[in-house]
């Protein structure tokens, strides 16, 4: 599709045209991309992530979620595969990097059986191999090793997204239209689940995506966020369902905990970034 641009905002090479939204590029002089006007979606390939942009809002009185303001941010289109787990771990633990093996039915299935921690790390280590800003540390070194809750620091690295930022965007942000699973009122559209999972995880992206243009915010794994629960103890926060759960699980206002050494057969995550150059 061919759109003319109207506010020469310029977005990456690489940008590439979803239906969904409201945005379009163009390839304009220079090889730049840029933004006109149109019910199109922008899809960012930012190193090997494809990111999604979610414009920030507030999240409904409704939300349990205790802050419930959200920034723009970059939120990643699919969960992190195993196929992507593998690649990033191989040259990680060659860097002084400690990270699980973890699990998964296939290269684009989702990566499981991986703890908070290792997670952690697996962002930083991403982000390293990249060539961005760890935003993950431990007494001012990046987070490479051992089991510790890490200070953020401000960076265009990857992370696990807060809980309220999980939330926006499983909602759709901006462009939510109030459906109680993320993308749909019926989840058999947009989720795996125990009434159709058949017993384990799928490929990701095979289901309806939600408003945002992002896959499986509803089932096929529980999704790690960085939060701590309700601000006391060791437990993080874990939002979405699984292909093992019942479809209340998976409900964008379901809010669930595990310990952070816990990584189980229906656990992953997807990242984030808080800017994209």
């Amino acid at each position: 599709m061919d759109s003319t641009p109207t506010n020469g905002q310029a977005l990456p090479v690489g940008t590439r045209l979803e239906p969904g939204v409201v945005e379009v590029v163009k390839k304009g002089k220079a090889g730049r991309w840029i933004v006109g006007w149109s019910v199109w979606l922008a899809v960012v390939a930012v190193g090997k992530a494809e990111m999604v942009l979610v414009e920030g809002g507030q999240l409904p009185a409704d939300s349990r979620v205790p802050e419930k303001r959200v920034g723009r941010f970059w939120m990643g289109k699919y969960e992190v595969t195993w196929g992507e787990w593998k690649e990033v771990r191989e040259w990680a633990v060659g860097k002084g990097y400690e990270l699980e093996a973890g699990k998964g039915g296939g290269e684009k299935y989702p990566v499981t059986d991986v703890n908070w921690y290792s997670v952690v790390k697996w962002c930083n280590a991403r982000s390293e191999r990249e060539g961005l800003t760890a935003v993950y540390v431990v007494g001012g070194v990046v987070y490479r090793s051992g089991d510790s809750v890490p200070t953020v620091k401000v960076g265009n690295g990857y992370r696990l997204p807060s809980e309220a930022e999980w939330e926006w965007a499983g909602r759709g942000g901006v462009k939510g239209r109030g459906y109680e699973y993320s993308g749909s009122k019926d989840l058999g559209k947009v989720g795996w689940y125990d009434g159709n999972s058949g017993g384990k995880t799928h490929e990701v992206g095979t289901k309806k995506a939600n408003e945002l243009g992002i896959y499986d915010m509803s089932g096929n794994v529980w999704e790690w966020c960085f939060d701590q629960w309700e601000s006391t103890g060791a437990n993080r926060v874990m939002r979405g369902g699984s292909w093992n759960n019942y479809a209340y699980s998976a409900r964008v206002s379901n809010r669930d905990y595990t310990g952070p050494s816990y990584g189980d057969y229906d656990f992953g995550f997807r990242v984030v970034r808080s800017s994209v150059p």
